[in-house]
C-alpha cells in the first residue's frame, strides 16, 4: 500500500495520478478499427464512401416515386421499390465472385 504523500507506481489505473517525474499521467483509450480508418485510408475515405452508397439508397426512393407517379398506385410503387431493395441486397453477393474468377485472388 502506498502512503498518501508518495507518488503511485501502480500502472493498472493511471488516470489522474502523478508519475515519479511529477507530471500527471493520463491513459488513452485503445483505438478500434473504425477509429483508425481515417488514418489508414485518408480523411476523405468516409465522406466519399457515404457519397458512393447514396445512389443505392436513393434507387428505392426513385423507383417508388417513378412507379407511383406513372401508375397512380402506391401499392405498385411499394412493390417495385421492395423488389429493387431486395434485389440490390441479394444480387451483389451472387455476382461478386465473377470478376475474380470464382473466389478471392491469392496474395
Amino acid at each position: 500500500m502506498t502512503s498518501p504523500t508518495s507518488p503511485s507506481t501502480d500502472t493498472s489505473s493511471t488516470r489522474g495520478q502523478v508519475s515519479p517525474s511529477g507530471t500527471a499521467r493520463t491513459r488513452t483509450a485503445p483505438q478500434g478499427r473504425f477509429a483508425r480508418l481515417s488514418h489508414l485510408a485518408g480523411r476523405s475515405f468516409i465522406p466519399i464512401g457515404l457519397f458512393a452508397r447514396l445512389p443505392l439508397a436513393m434507387l428505392t426512393v426513385g423507383t417508388l416515386t417513378m412507379v407511383t407517379s406513372v401508375s397512380g398506385s402506391y401499392a405498385a410503387g411499394g412493390t417495385a421499390a421492395g423488389a429493387v431493395g431486395i434485389g440490390s441486397a441479394l444480387v451483389p453477393p451472387c455476382l461478386a465472385p465473377w470478376p475474380t474468377g470464382g473466389g478471392s485472388v491469392p496474395s
